[in-house]
């Protein structure tokens, strides 16, 4: 277990530091983009911003190659509490075509209530951490 959340920890704080750099670095942040994020359950309909405790969402956002090349990526969701603290943190990788588009989602599950944003971000990987686009951030109301 602690192992798990050791990892995680790392990831948070390379996240951060991804970000402050990528600020930046504007040529590389074109790579991709982050577009239309947004909550939805698990038939991709819709949430809104104010859930229910324990209920699924889905974190979505279409996440597009703006590169004539296929582009290896990883989408990467992390959740923040209104006291700043990450309470989730989830990825997923894949690989996009040339100007395509896809729209991956990742589930995440609210213990308490309150408020919280959730943060996408998209990198080539984690060995390198560089960011290929713009970090996109949405809120949601758990009551």
């Amino acid at each position: 277990m602690y192992g798990r959340w050791a990892a995680a920890a790392a990831l948070s704080l390379a996240i951060m530091a991804a970000a402050g750099a990528a600020a930046h670095a504007a040529g590389p942040l074109e790579r991709a983009s982050i577009e239309y994020p947004r909550f939805v359950n698990a038939f991709g309909e819709p949430v809104g911003t104010r859930i229910s405790i324990n209920q699924q969402v889905q974190v979505m956002a279409d996440v597009r190659n703006n590169q004539g090349h296929e582009q290896p990526f990883i989408y990467i969701v992390q959740v923040r509490g209104s006291d700043d603290s990450v309470v989730s943190l989830s990825w997923f990788s894949g690989s996009l075509a040339p100007s395509r588009v896809t729209s991956p989602a990742l589930s995440w599950t609210p213990q308490a209530v309150g408020e919280y944003t959730a943060e996408m971000f998209v990198w080539d990987g984690f060995k390198v951490q560089s960011p290929l686009a713009r970090s996109a951030g949405l809120g949601i109301t758990v009551s």
